[in-house]
């Protein structure tokens, strides 16, 4: 997925992600290459994000349902 626009300049751990819909994130993608991230990741337009979680609540994160 795409980071959503709410996500830019902040950090994994700012998101928090985690502990609001139980998501990890894993990994982004930027110009073909998947990079290992940890909680301090700052995120970018121009990148994408490989996240782990179930689809119900993935689509809730992302606005899909």
């Amino acid at each position: 997925a795409s980071v959503p626009h709410n996500w830019l300049g902040k950090t994994v751990l700012d998101i928090n992600v985690r502990q609001k819909y139980g998501i990890n994130i894993l990994a982004t993608k930027k110009e073909g290459e998947l990079t290992l991230i940890d909680p301090s990741h700052i995120f970018t337009k121009d990148e994408s994000v490989l996240m782990l979680g179930n689809d119900a609540d993935i689509k809730k994160l992302l606005h899909l349902n």
